[in-house]
């Protein structure tokens, strides 16, 4: 508590009185303490009827930059205690962004015309009612959404509702892991000098543009009405780094976010559907298996005449997909060897454009390298086989 007391001095420049006060009221929650002392020092600092003649006598704040001898922040907080008077027999609070009669969706015609009745509305007629609290600063002004403030805190308290109750003995380490409470939003400064139109929308009574919403909650469209809730702090500077070291031991307490798993290449190897299986990688990949290089970098078909068929004996016919040429049909007696298939794979191959490298023959599913090249192609099962060629 000591603690938030000297906090919620240094952001006001109350005393220690005020201060317990505010936080009594709010149950030691500092943010709502801080927003609470904002919205009654608005409506405390606001001119009474009494006072109103010797207003102009005192001496003002300081004038808005650029904006000459008229105090637009004065001119903004004197429409408020007149609405005050006219609506005093209303439950709302001293002004609502409503103006004179004046509504979300009104020309600048009807904007610029006196209302004829004002009437308070209605209960109805405010419903989801937009709160947004505007805080004067001698250096500017902040803009919070207070039905924003609102909402989250109710859904964290559905939250915590509807959260499974843990039973047990729970120890420090345990409370210690309950998820830690979100950060309050800094409101931003902005300059006056830099937001004449706002200011100038609060001073004829109307919503700035930036609140200007269509409420659908009733099923029909319609202007969203807007409760602006004023506070006057100048001459007090806005106490923006004065937040930002209070917050700073909270921030550092916060647990830091997991950091993501280092992201590792692939180093395997991947297979084709004609490729070699698993369990035959290592073999099939080596260049001890691989075939098709000769003597001085050539073919090795190019060492050898290519095989004669016998026509009086058993044949064969063998279909050949080459990697990057089309297939090719051989036609071979039973009794010759894979070596023969090989010289007229590399004879194709060349006749193809490719130059001399290693390569190996597959065949069947799951693809079976053929590694004995004096088997028989009876011997090696591919008597009218499909054999796959690829790149070694």
């Amino acid at each position: 508590m000591d603690e938030n007391v000297k906090a919620f001095k240094e952001l006001t420049g109350s005393d220690a009185a005020t201060a317990e006060r505010m936080l009594a009221a709010s149950n030691g929650d500092l943010e709502r303490a801080l927003a609470l002392h904002f919205d009654v020092a608005g409506d405390e600092q606001m001119p009474s009827a009494a006072d109103e003649d010797e207003e102009e006598e005192e001496i003002a704040p300081p004038a808005l930059p650029g904006s000459g001898s008229t105090d637009m922040v004065a001119a903004i907080l004197r429409n408020a205690k007149h609405e005050d008077r006219e609506d005093s027999e209303s439950s709302r609070k001293p002004w609502q962004g409503t103006g004179s009669g004046r509504t979300l969706g009104a020309s600048s015609s009807e904007e610029d015309a006196p209302a004829e009745s004002p009437e308070a509305p209605s209960p109805l007629d405010r419903h989801n009612a937009k709160k947004v609290r505007v805080i004067f600063w001698a250096d500017g002004f902040t803009v919070e959404d207070v039905t924003a403030e609102e909402e989250a805190a109710a859904k964290a308290e559905l939250a915590e509702k509807s959260a499974p109750r843990r039973t047990g003995v729970v120890g420090l380490k345990s409370s210690r892991e309950q998820a830690p409470l979100p950060m309050p939003k800094i409101p931003e400064l902005r300059k006056y000098e830099d937001n004449k139109q706002f200011m100038e929308d609060l001073t004829k009574g109307i919503p700035p543009a930036e609140f200007r919403e269509l409420d659908m909650s009733s099923g029909v469209p319609r202007p969203r009405p807007v409760d602006i809730m004023l506070g006057d702090l100048r001459p007090r500077e806005f106490p923006g780094e004065a937040i930002k070291r209070m917050m700073m031991p909270q921030m550092a307490a916060m647990p830091k976010p997991a950091a993501k798993p280092a992201v590792r290449a692939f180093s395997g190897q991947g297979h084709t559907l004609s490729g070699a299986p698993a369990g035959e990688a290592s073999t099939s990949s080596g260049a001890s298996t691989a075939v098709g290089v000769g003597a001085g970098g050539a073919w090795r078909s190019s060492e050898r005449a290519p095989p004669a068929v016998d026509a009086s004996a058993p044949t064969t016919t063998l279909q050949v997909r080459l990697t990057g040429s089309s297939p090719q049909r051989f036609t071979l007696n039973t009794s010759h060897t894979v070596a023969d298939l090989e010289c007229l794979v590399e004879r194709a191959l060349a006749a193809a454009g490719e130059g001399p490298r290693g390569y190996v023959l597959a065949t069947g599913f799951p693809p079976k390298q053929l590694t004995d090249s004096t088997a028989t192609l009876e011997a090696a099962g591919l008597l009218n086989a499909a054999v796959t060629h690829r790149w070694a």
